[in-house]
């Protein structure tokens, strides 16, 4: 299926096709024409944190590699890490994380924080450990880290990527203003 669309996306110029995606299975489209009408978009996260809470996704370093091998291939590869959140040593780690998107120089790189509606609760299958990290209820209705953990880690990063633009994702408008961002999320062409 994905091999079509980018084949019809490539066939026209009126719109782009954005791929945003947690696998490192990349090697079918490589050598495709995308005419650049496609967009890949790799959701990262800290090393531990995708150990932990994102189970039957690759790691991080597998879906890095899959990003060069689209940028290699030609096409506009955009960054998303998200949801952030603060494991212990986490500073070290997103640190680490920025320095390798920073190698790869996305067109754009998207941060997010952990936050949720209080039904996803009901529906996790997985390790509810990580919903004691938001203890912050937004007027949006959503569990979210406490806002000073939250400008701290969007502080850590934006000190960190060379990489521009940066966005937030999601994101009350009082954190959007404070630190200055837009929020483009990395899903607007």
């Amino acid at each position: 299926v994905m091999v079509k669309l980018i084949e019809r996306f490539a066939k026209q110029r009126t719109h782009k096709l954005l791929l945003v995606t947690k696998s490192d299975r990349v090697d079918e489209i490589l050598n495709l024409e995308h005419n650049n009408q496609t967009i890949v978009s790799f959701s990262l996260n800290a090393f531990s944190v995708a150990e932990k809470f994102e189970v039957d996704a690759p790691h991080p370093k597998k879906r890095l590699k899959a990003a060069w091998k689209c940028k290699e291939a030609g096409y506009v590869v955009r960054v998303r890490i998200d949801p952030m959140i603060p494991v212990s040593g986490w500073v070290e780690e997103y640190e680490e994380l920025a320095e390798e998107v920073n190698s790869l120089n996305p067109e754009r790189v998207t941060l997010g924080s952990l936050r949720f509606y209080p039904v996803v609760k009901v529906f996790s299958r997985r390790d509810h450990s990580v919903f004691s990290f938001a203890s912050e209820k937004t007027v949006d209705g959503r569990w979210r880290l406490p806002q000073p953990v939250r400008l701290e880690m969007y502080g850590t990063m934006l000190r960190k990527l060379k990489v521009r633009p940066v966005s937030l994702c999601k994101e009350t408008t009082y954190v959007v203003k404070t630190l200055r961002l837009q929020q483009k999320c990395n899903c607007v062409l």
